[in-house]
């Protein structure tokens, strides 16, 4: 099995060590223009999200059938969430959903309630995955598969809820009612895009470790 860079294991180590994410210069070449519309921003962050719960769903399947994943997945889910994932959840909460809360009916607000309540529980998960990891020395116990089956379950979704309740109705919206909601995106864009280049290159490195050992048997 190939092994992680020598600096992204130190990276995750202390990251997870110490619970702060280190900010770190953005290239030029990963530089983002900020989408045109809400609807398109949404669609851009909901990619990785994908990517992370296919991530999440192999985790399950390999702890749980005893297969032997690489050591650094379970470093790489909480951290990704936790740099990145969750600062995306953040930026939906403060910048896209006052767009739409005040045009939506009582149904409609409940739906939302919920989009926010799920969001809030991924944490949750990531939470009580860390603890079950902690409490049986970093093996994946049954706590740990039962947390990441929990989390994948809210992960797909809040997606699914996204593009039911929230972009239709987003779609709807004149340019000078999305204009605020843009102007926070704009502004919460630098940082995001450094969490992006950051999280998303310990995703890819994941992906391509679990490409690498796709069809073994133990």
């Amino acid at each position: 099995m190939r092994r992680a860079p020598t600096r992204l294991i130190v990276t995750l180590i202390a990251a997870a060590a110490s619970g702060v994410a280190v900010a770190v210069p953005l290239p030029a070449r990963a530089a983002q223009t900020l989408p045109a519309g809400a609807v398109e921003w949404l669609s851009r962050e909901h990619e990785p999200f994908r990517r992370y719960l296919a991530v999440v769903l192999r985790a399950v399947h390999d702890y749980r059938y005893q297969y032997t994943p690489p050591g650094m997945l379970m470093p790489v889910i909480l951290d990704v969430f936790r740099g990145y994932l969750a600062r995306v959840h953040a930026v939906e909460e403060h910048a896209i959903y006052p767009m739409v809360e005040p045009r939506m009916s009582a149904q409609q607000l409940r739906q939302l309630a919920l989009i926010i309540h799920d969001a809030r529980e991924e944490s949750v998960a990531i939470q009580d995955c860390q603890r079950a990891l902690d409490e049986s020395g970093g093996r994946p116990t049954d706590a740990v598969i039962s947390y990441l089956e929990r989390l994948g379950y809210l992960v797909k979704r809040h997606l699914v809820f996204h593009e039911k309740h929230v972009m239709p109705m987003l779609e709807t919206l004149p340019a000078e009612v999305q204009a605020e909601g843009l102007a926070k995106l704009a502004a919460a864009e630098p940082e995001l895009a450094r969490a992006r280049t950051r999280y998303l290159a310990w995703l890819s490195y994941i992906e391509r470790e679990l490409t690498a050992i796709s069809g073994r048997v133990w």
